[in-house]
């Protein structure tokens, strides 16, 4: 019970100190981020610029918990965690079934998939990923990257935007880079408040 009460009080300062930084971000590239933390079970969105966004895009995600390996945050947090704990992420996911077993089963595809993460510096969500139900029918794309503080993944950042909203090449390295520097600005907000 101590432990559940100490997971929730972690998640809860996480999600009060990234607010002001999910806001700044939003008005800067006008689509709206989500912050995730692994639960033991899964991602877990704890805290969101949604609701706050000029563009309707699945509002009430709070609570939601994306699929650890097609979703971008899922993807990035998998690319930076511990050995130990990808493996342990991963005999989760293949005794679960389904889709996700498929996936956590084909090791060459995780590694390749995990090394260009890694290279890139940020994840995309799997193509064919479904989103979540949404009154108007829109075409997603996300990308995401890891929040690593003193060498440990902490929770994972994103951005989501409208693809029918792009055309030009590129978009994805431009969205990185604020992306990046949120995710810069919030490890160094989680170890000054002593939150990992």
């Amino acid at each position: 019970m101590l432990g559940k009460i100490m997971r929730l009080s972690v998640e809860d300062a996480i999600a009060q100190v990234s607010a002001p930084v999910l806001d700044r971000l939003q008005k800067e590239l006008q689509w709206p981020s989500d912050i995730s933390v692994y639960d033991g079970e899964g991602m877990s969105i704890i805290e969101t610029s949604r609701r706050r966004s000029p563009f309707v895009v699945n509002r009430e995600v709070l609570g939601y918990k994306p699929s650890i390996l097609m979703s971008a945050m899922g993807r990035a947090y998998l690319a930076y965690c511990d050995e130990r704990r990808l493996a342990v992420i991963l005999e989760a996911s293949r005794k679960r079934g389904g889709k996700e077993a498929e996936l956590a089963s084909n090791i060459k595809h995780i590694d390749s998939m995990l090394s260009e993460i890694r290279e890139k510096g940020y994840a995309e969500r799997a193509p064919d990923i479904t989103t979540l139900h949404s009154d108007e029918e829109v075409d997603l794309d996300a990308i995401a990257v890891p929040i690593i503080v003193m060498g440990d993944v902490q929770a994972s950042l994103n951005l989501v935007w409208m693809k029918s909203a792009y055309s030009e090449e590129g978009v994805k390295e431009r969205f990185y880079l604020s992306l990046k520097n949120a995710s810069e600005e919030l490890a160094n907000i989680f170890q000054k408040n002593h939150i990992y």
